[in-house]
């Protein structure tokens, strides 16, 4: 994890941490058990990383752990406020194991679950271990009844994809600046508990999730941006057309199983809140781009989509309202509409509300594509509109 031991304060993250399953995941019987396991994150050594460098850093332990037969579970720890939270691997194993596991990912601790109790190892010194507290009050089993959805954030484009592609190293880093919803990841992290993230892991230019899997039904696929985009978004060439056999082991990969995970989530939130909020997360740029149906201009700092069905009026006038109060200037299925649904409940489950929140990358966003002056304000003000909408849905306003 990112916190080091540089301030006792920051020592103190560690010791404060909350543990909480992925959306949609269910939880292995040892997880609820005494143990012994361990929790192991392998990204931000000691550093922040780029949410693709992070990515790979996981996926790269998740093979060390399959090679070696250790079992293991997704789990994601989480500091108390959710002001920072991280996706790492709870691991059946004893404590030099533990302790091998999180040197070789350079943390300065790693967390061990012995006799019910959660304790803190140091593993790049001598220091003395910590007993924290019972392991069944920092982890949380209760499902969340809002999920936050990202489908945009990731730049990661896995090497059998990236030699498919029409476009040279300069033009590709171009594309993926223009497309990719940056650090939205971020500005929709869980607030609180009883919220969850679904993110997608790889970029759009890959899989887009947003899409309906047969283009016969997306209206994009026209523009060449159907669920595998073979245009980029001034029109030129991306790819070939993929094979059936190519385009089926795609949307096996990248596709189903994101949308797979949604609906086990919005299933859960049913059964144990018998509501579910789906917000679907998003950035645009100040100007359109040139495949979008809608080019008028100005561009509003905030655009809400709706479904007829899944996004009633109440929540989307709570929403309008709290855009006014933080002095955003907000439109409703302008410059893009819809709210995402997994097909499932589609037009079929009125418990099940969705919205979608897009926030003009002028907000936050410097010439680089980087974090800009706005980005806490912005990430505080989307907090809002999230809590804003999760209210609205439990107070019945849905």
């Amino acid at each position: 994890m990112s916190w080091t031991r540089e301030t006792d304060d920051r020592w103190g993250d560690y010791r404060a941490t909350l543990f909480q399953l992925p959306t949609g995941r269910p939880a292995a019987p040892w997880l609820r058990g005494p143990g012994p396991f361990a929790v192991v994150s392998a990204r931000n050594p000691g550093t922040d990383l780029s949410a693709d460098e992070n990515e790979l850093r996981h996926e790269a332990l998740r093979r060390r752990l399959e090679s070696a037969r250790l079992e293991h579970a997704e789990v994601i720890g989480a500091a108390p406020d959710r002001s920072h939270s991280e996706l790492s691997f709870a691991v059946r194993c004893d404590r030099e194991q533990a302790l091998e596991l999180g040197g070789s990912q350079q943390q300065e601790a790693v967390f061990f679950v012995e006799a019910g109790r959660l304790l803190l190892l140091p593993c790049l010194d001598e220091s003395p271990e910590t007993n924290l507290a019972a392991w069944v009050e920092r982890f949380e089993t209760s499902p969340p009844s809002c999920l936050l959805h990202v489908p945009h954030a990731s730049m990661h484009v896995p090497d059998d994809v990236l030699s498919e592609l029409k476009l040279g190293p300069a033009e590709l880093a171009a594309e993926l600046a223009l497309v990719t919803d940056h650090f939205t990841d971020e500005l929709f992290a869980p607030p609180a508990e009883g919220f969850g993230q679904v993110r997608h892991g790889v970029s759009r230019l890959v899989v887009d999730p947003e899409r309906f899997e047969d283009d016969a039904q997306e209206p994009m696929a026209k523009r060449g941006w159907g669920v595998l985009y073979e245009r980029t978004a001034d029109g030129r060439p991306l790819r070939p057309r993929p094979s059936a056999a190519r385009r089926e082991e795609l949307l096996e990969r990248h596709y189903r199983p994101h949308h797979a995970q949604l609906a086990a989530g919005v299933r859960a939130a049913l059964a144990h809140h018998g509501r579910a909020l789906i917000v679907d997360g998003h950035s645009f740029p100040d100007a359109p781009l040139p495949c979008d149906p809608d080019q008028s201009l100005p561009r509003p700092d905030i655009c809400l989509g709706t479904d007829e069905f899944h996004s009633p009026p109440a929540l989307v006038e709570a929403l309008r309202q709290e855009c006014d109060e933080i002095g955003w200037s907000v439109d409703v299925n302008r410059p893009y509409a819809g709210a995402l649904v997994p097909m499932e409940f589609f037009r079929r489950d009125a418990r099940v509300a969705s919205v979608m929140i897009e926030v003009n990358r002028r907000l936050y966003l410097d010439g680089d594509c980087r974090r800009g002056v706005g980005f806490a304000d912005l990430r505080a003000g989307v907090r809002r509109l999230v809590r804003t909408a999760a209210r609205a849905t439990e107070e019945g306003a849905c």
